[in-house]
């Protein structure tokens, strides 16, 4: 999936890391595209981009980063026919939300009442040629060339239908049952990026300068990561002694931070890290279920809720 962060308004940061533009003025801003292993809990890869390259561009570009040995789950701001063929032709598992209208394939075999089907999709021109203008890959097939991809109808409580495609045509192997509760998982991503805009402050950064700007970006996926790792140990010993009680992720935040310099500089790390994981387990709370509730969205900006402060160095 693909988040925006606004950046100190600059010239430099203009050039170089881009600019989010209305009908009004235009700010520096970028877009960062992320693969998140939803199951652990860490990013695999972040590729940050200028808002004017779309995020399907963006994808396309960093293709190769996708794991074979993974479900790579979208949801349908990533309905292309061309992603669903490179799936195919790599054979790199994929479960895309699709679009409901617009899309013939889909809108017919939502006519049939069928609950999974194998389709024929075909590559339109606009992809074609968006493989080599847009994407820089040369398309080994012809104009209005067809593959086959499985689509699977999906209801949801809301009473909306959602359909997903999958290049895993195994009826067998991966029965239609599995994919509600698999598609489920993508809002591990939107999780993260809540944890590393809210809990560990993205939007702040400690200069104005674009190299500071990039640090502070870098810094804060990679500690996000190390402390990801330390909260999957922490939960795993927790969930042998108290069930139904998970970490407090804002504690263990702070404890990380408070003693993250003395786990970098100290010679007994075993130690140190044993010491640092029972201290994030002492703060637990318990489970709560919420109910689904609608999603807002709002305007990039309206979601930033952090401005950089000169000589402001959290």
């Amino acid at each position: 999936d693909g988040t925006g962060i606004r950046a100190p308004d600059t010239a430099e940061n203009r050039e170089l890391i881009g600019v989010h533009k209305n009908q009004h003025a235009g700010i520096a801003a970028c877009k960062i595209l992320a693969i998140h292993d939803v199951l652990n809990r860490v990013f695999l890869h972040i590729y940050l981009h200028p808002r004017s390259v779309a995020e399907l561009v963006a994808l396309h570009t960093n293709f190769n980063f996708i794991p074979s040995d993974a479900i790579t789950i979208y949801d349908r701001h990533y309905c292309d026919s061309l992603l669903l063929d490179r799936h195919l032709q790599s054979k790199k598992p994929c479960v895309i939300r699709m679009k409901t209208k617009g899309v013939k394939v889909v809108m017919e075999f939502l006519k049939t009442g069928k609950t999974d089907a194998i389709v024929e999709f075909q590559i339109g021109e606009r992809a074609y040629y968006s493989a080599g203008d847009r994407y820089g890959l040369k398309n080994k097939h012809p104009k209005f060339s067809k593959f086959k991809i499985r689509l699977i109808r999906v209801e949801l409580s809301t009473g909306e239908t959602e359909v997903l495609a999958t290049n895993l045509l195994d009826e067998k192997k991966f029965p239609t049952s599995d994919f509600k509760k698999l598609y489920a998982k993508r809002w591990g991503v939107e999780t993260a990026f809540d944890e590393i805009k809210n809990q560990l402050k993205l939007g702040v950064f400690s200069g104005y300068k674009t190299k500071f700007v990039l640090q502070d970006l870098w810094s804060v996926f990679i500690f996000y990561n190390i402390r990801s790792m330390f909260l999957q140990e922490a939960q795993s010993q927790l969930d042998k002694v108290k069930r139904n009680c998970q970490i407090n992720r804002n504690i263990a935040i702070s404890i990380l931070q408070k003693n993250w310099f003395g786990l970098l500089q100290s010679h007994r790390q075993g130690k140190y890290i044993k010491q640092t994981i029972g201290w994030i387990i002492r703060y637990y709370e318990k489970r709560r279920i919420r109910p689904p509730t609608e999603r807002k969205r709002k305007h990039m900006r309206a979601n930033e809720r952090y401005m950089t402060e000169k000589n402001y160095k959290p």
